[in-house]
């Protein structure tokens, strides 16, 4: 490190001389761009100038190696923060000196399910050195490189580095870890006597113990240090003309095979590959540009050069061609048919309302408030407004016509609805009642009123989404309408689905006299639910954010509503009898694809659990069983396996949290009353040799604890206990 340094010095003493006079001479022409280092004398002679970048960036390290199988599993969320200090200097217009240092840490962890006896880990503090040479590509590219937004380039260079390797052995109370077969951490070796008093420990991933003192292998007391080799690929991003961010990736080929104190010359399960250690290091780095040192005639004499005269004539660039300069242009852009402008590069606007006259409809408006078109705003314009901003009935609400999607269904469930709604076909059953048009103000335990109805449903125009009852002819919408209200359901409006001459969907408000006409013909209100009576819809998606309703064109009675959680959830059909309602939801599952639909009933306006259900009506369980079994269902299994990847007295840190969650698989967490642990569980699988395969899969994703579990309802039971429930199931 220290003869790196003393190069750097001597590199920058060089070329603060050269400031002054000439460092080295190569041909150039006079008319050629000046690059950022250098620039031509009297003579036509590129001499080298002191301008360098000097820069600070955050990035990470991750480590490429014996332990995880040669890289086999890392990626970014085992990565550790490490810092670098950059300076770089232009030698040519295409070839930049640099050098750099890092400072950050690398680790690895390596727990087997097949291999238990190889469960290896350590951490190493990283720092590094060194100096290479960057290339740009000015070669090949167009534009010069003071012209370029985005510059790519490529680096190699030679570094020293140090490192100091530990391994996390013991607990934070001196316990040595001992792993068993069953994939737990334990104080006490499985072969112990007295294993069956073994407890549970936690790694606590504090690496206290020298892995060269440990001298396992009879490395001795090798060197810390070493040569490594970077090589490089990235980009600058030109900010301004004195900052840039620097943005790559970097892998250093080190001359050592000692940075995780696995080798191939270890012993017994610890031998690892013949090659060398390597890591790799991604960054970002914000580099300032040091202004050239020169006195003050100099900076004077700097103005004359033609370059930075070329830079001030940019000044007078007028863009929009209407004959006032940009620096000096109110209006930019102004378009050429509202030329010629005035002194200030804006059109004319002779009324002064804000519209130039090419653009004004009406010449010489009486006040100051107009339209986009220079029109005066009328008092009817403005109730028009409000009107619109304050409508509920969708009189203004108006979508394009969107082309009919015509779905091919083998099931017939798929397809009716059990006849519990038939409008029988006819036309003048056309007309709903809508409940609210702001469904998101509507309290949950109201939409579970709304749910138990047969009638209601979410319907979609424009931008707008109401709950509605439908299926209902004139008459029987209005004598519905003051039933509701008595009742103190507050609705909205009656309406009808209306296409304009131009293909445009609105709802269409029947008047007063059509009202009346039509009760005069007669009409009988139309049944609802009784407060008694159980109804079912099947839920079939759950969604953070509303999802747009032509996903689910095609799917019978689709009824969407956001909950107090803030959950917009989907409903599918809507049923009297719960063996019905169960079909449906295994038909949502083999046929529609929701793999997480599931039944859900709704009795004196609120929703109830399916177990009270069945403790009334067991019959039901044996129904519905021969159904699934019949499309491929299996309810007799009451456990699954699952995967536990982690247990944690306090939060869970952030790393871990986000590698579950990227697992692949649907993610829980369980927390122990008695003891406070919070148990962190991953999938759910029918068979043992499943959930095996997952956790080797998860151990090689960087889950370092991970094993099986039996969960039966909210119990959790390890594997070897739970021997009697599997069997008492097979």
């Amino acid at each position: 490190m220290k003869c790196l340094l003393q190069l750097l010095l001597c590199f920058s003493l060089t070329s603060a001389f050269a400031h002054g006079g000439e460092l080295d001479s190569i041909p150039a022409k006079k008319n050629e761009a000046q690059n950022e280092g250098a620039r031509t004398d009297a003579s036509g002679e590129l001499s080298l100038r002191f301008k360098p970048y000097v820069g600070f960036g955050l990035g990470n390290l991750t480590f490429i190696g014996d332990i995880h199988n040669n890289n086999k599993g890392q990626h970014l969320t085992v990565s550790r923060i490490a810092s670098n200090l950059r300076f770089s200097h232009p030698i040519t217009d295409y070839l930049d000196f640099q050098f750099h240092t890092i400072f950050g840490k690398i680790s690895a962890n390596e727990r087997s399910i097949t291999n238990l006896t190889r469960n290896l880990n350590f951490e190493s503090r990283i720092r590094a050195g060194g100096l290479g040479l960057s290339y740009n590509f000015d070669h090949i590219l167009k534009k010069k490189r003071s012209e370029r937004a985005i510059e790519p380039w490529i680096y190699a260079g030679i570094e020293s580095f140090e490192f100091l390797s530990k391994t996390d052995l013991y607990d934070a109370n001196g316990n040595l870890y001992h792993y068993w077969d069953d994939g737990s951490i334990r104080n006490m070796a499985q072969t112990d006597p007295n294993a069956n008093e073994a407890i549970y420990i936690q790694r606590d991933y504090i690496y206290e113990t020298d892995l060269r003192e440990q001298n396992i292998d009879g490395f001795g007391q090798y060197q810390e240090r070493s040569w490594a080799f970077p090589v490089g690929i990235g980009f600058n991003l030109n900010i301004t003309d004195h900052f840039r961010l620097r943005v790559g990736s970097t892998i250093h080929f080190t001359t050592t095979d000692l940075v995780d104190n696995i080798t191939g010359d270890s012993e017994g399960d610890r031998i690892g590959n013949k090659g060398n250690d390597e890591f790799l290091h991604t960054s970002f780095t914000l580099s300032y540009s040091l202004k050239p040192v020169g006195n003050k005639e100099e900076e004077l004499e700097d103005l004359k050069d033609p370059w930075e005269v070329d830079i001030f004539a940019k000044d007078t660039f007028d863009t929009d061609n209407d004959g006032v300069v940009d620096f000096q242009d109110i209006c930019a852009y102004t378009p050429k048919d509202c030329q010629p402008v005035e002194v200030n590069g804006c059109a004319a606007d002779d009324d002064f309302d804000g519209v130039p006259n090419c653009k004004d409809k009406e010449e010489n408006s009486p006040g100051p408030f107009v339209d986009k078109d220079g029109v005066t705003i009328t008092d009817e314009m403005l109730t028009l407004a409000f009107k619109r901003y304050k409508d509920s009935t969708g009189e203004f609400s108006e979508i394009e016509t969107t082309e009919k999607i015509s779905v091919e269904v083998t099931n017939p469930l798929f397809a009716k609805n059990n006849g519990v709604i038939d409008n029988d076909g006819a036309k003048d059953k056309q007309y709903f009642i809508i409940l609210d048009s702001k469904p998101q103000n509507v309290k949950a335990n109201e939409l579970y009123k709304y749910l138990q109805w047969k009638r209601f449903k979410t319907k979609h125009v424009g931008d707008s989404i109401y709950y509605v009852l439908d299926g209902l002819d004139l008459a029987e919408a209005a004598l519905l309408d003051d039933e509701l209200n008595n009742k103190g359901v507050n609705t909205v409006s009656i309406g009808k689905n209306k296409y304009t001459p131009d293909g445009k969907l609105i709802i269409e408000k029947p008047t007063q006299i059509e009202i009346e006409a039509a009760l005069a013909n007669g009409g009988t209100v139309p049944q609802m639910t009784h407060s008694d009576e159980i109804t079912y819809r099947v839920q079939i998606a759950a969604y953070n954010k509303p999802q747009n309703y032509k996903k689910f064109l095609g799917l019978p009675d689709i009824v969407e509503f956001q909950g107090n959680d803030k959950v917009y959830r989907y409903y599918s059909g809507i049923f009297t009898d719960l063996g019905d309602a169960s079909k449906h939801k295994i038909i949502m599952t083999s046929e529609a694809g929701y793999t997480d639909a599931f039944v859900v009933a709704f009795k004196d306006g609120k929703r109830i659990s399916l177990k009270e259900i069945t403790e009334v009506n067991p019959d039901y369980n044996e129904n519905i069983e021969e159904y699934e079994k019949s499309v491929g269902g299996n309810t007799e299994q009451n456990y699954f396996f699952t995967v536990q990847v982690g247990a944690y007295q306090s939060d869970v840190p952030t790393d871990m949290l986000e590698l579950y969650r990227n697992l692949g698989e649907k993610f829980d967490f369980v927390k122990d009353k008695d003891s406070g642990t919070t148990r962190y569980l991953v999938g759910q699988y029918k068979t043992e040799e499943e959930a095996r395969k997952a956790a080797e899969r998860f151990t090689s994703m960087g889950v370092e604890d991970a094993f099986i579990l039996v969960r039966k309802d909210d119990e959790l039971i390890e594997l070897k206990d739970a021997q009697d429930l599997i069997k008492g199931n097979e």
